[in-house]
């Protein structure tokens, strides 16, 4: 298992806005002070963009879709 976060805008949203904040968390994330944040806390910083997110996003539904059906987790 490998947590991730990201940050997630609105459907709709402009397009300039989504690659002005990409820029803007690549660069957080990848200042020496970030990366030395997250690596203390178990984390492997990987920055990219909305493509990578929803690629992800996909995944790790559907891996964690198959997880809860062999646990027998039915939504409430």
């Amino acid at each position: 298992i490998s947590p991730w976060w990201a940050v997630l805008v609105p459907a709709g949203t402009p397009q300039a806005i989504k690659e002005k904040l990409a820029v803007w968390f690549s660069k957080i994330s990848s200042m020496p002070e970030t990366r030395d944040f997250l690596v203390r806390n178990g984390l492997d910083p990987l920055p990219g963009d909305d493509a990578l997110m929803r690629k992800l996003l996909v995944q790790d539904t559907r891996r964690w879709g198959e997880w809860a059906k062999l646990a027998n987790i039915e939504p409430q």
